[in-house]
């Protein structure tokens, strides 16, 4: 503990003064420090001081206060002590920021801009639904959202209206489908029609597909315009679906209608493919 005789006035920076100790009363240094002593009618002895102290740099301290360092005031040395970084702040309002829990090395966004590879983690590119068609692409990659709006994601289903060698006449339920638990929910997004054999006609004469939908006791239209197959075709898929019956449900029925308008001899055996895609 160090001494000193009442009538000294102690001169100092705080960093000179902030170890001595004393206990009541009050002394004020030159350098306008308040401090406190006791007094054995001779000598005081310091105490403690109120003084404001730069932090000991020297020693291991935990900061509890704000402390604000101006732009580039905060150094930190690089491991071979030649040369410093620092940090300059351009934000516009006070911001926190948070580190992760875990160790590792802050890195660059320039740093993470590396390409996937079957055998190494990286950014990939989110491929649209044309891009997932097409299906040649090696550096892109399908969300689940996008891959069911895609080919990947479309379910089909065929019902086989007349067999090969019978011949195609104007009909109502000669085939039907019932729509499955795994379809549940979905919508129509195609409807096609094939021939096995073409008929012949003297004129434009076609062959008419309608799509009906039968729900328990309620029958609607699938398709505002029907499929129309010319003599001549033996696929077609031009069908127009109403966009406010394509939805199915589990225990649905789905039944094409046919309209033969050949005048000669009918076209034979007829397939109709529905197409269904995730709602």
């Amino acid at each position: 503990m160090r001494r000193f005789p009442l009538n000294q006035m102690i001169y100092g920076t705080a960093a000179e003064v902030s170890n001595l100790q004393l206990t009541h009363g009050a002394v004020f240094f030159a350098t306008d420090t308040l401090a406190t002593y006791v007094s054995d009618g001779t000598n005081f002895d310091l105490i403690a001081s109120a003084v404001g102290a730069d932090m000991d740099l020297s020693t291991a301290q935990t900061v509890t206060g704000i402390k604000t360092f101006e732009d580039t005031t905060f150094l930190l040395r690089n491991v071979a002590d030649t040369f410093d970084g620092s940090f300059v702040n351009t934000n516009t309002a006070d911001r926190i920021y948070t580190l992760q829990d875990a160790a590792g090395t802050i890195a660059f966004t320039s740093d993470l801009a590396v390409t996937a590879t079957a055998s190494a983690e990286g950014i990939v590119e989110l491929a649209i639904v044309a891009e997932a068609d097409t299906g040649t692409d090696v550096s892109r990659v399908m969300s689940v959202d996008v891959f069911a709006g895609s080919d990947f994601g479309t379910k089909s289903q065929s019902i086989n209206v007349y067999n090969m060698a019978v011949e195609i006449d104007t009909s109502t339920g000669l085939g039907a489908m019932m729509v499955p638990v795994s379809l549940n929910g979905y919508d129509i997004v195609g409807v096609s029609a094939t021939v096995h054999t073409l008929g012949t006609s003297s004129g434009a004469e076609t062959i008419d597909i309608l799509l009906n939908k039968r729900s328990g006791a309620v029958d609607a239209a699938v398709l505002s315009t029907a499929i129309t197959l010319e003599k001549t075709e033996y696929t077609i898929a031009d069908g127009v679906i109403d966009t406010a019956e394509d939805d199915v449900v589990t225990g649905d029925l789905l039944i094409p209608t046919v309209v033969n308008n050949l005048d000669t001899t009918d076209a034979k055996g007829l397939i109709v493919t529905i197409e269904f895609r995730k709602a």
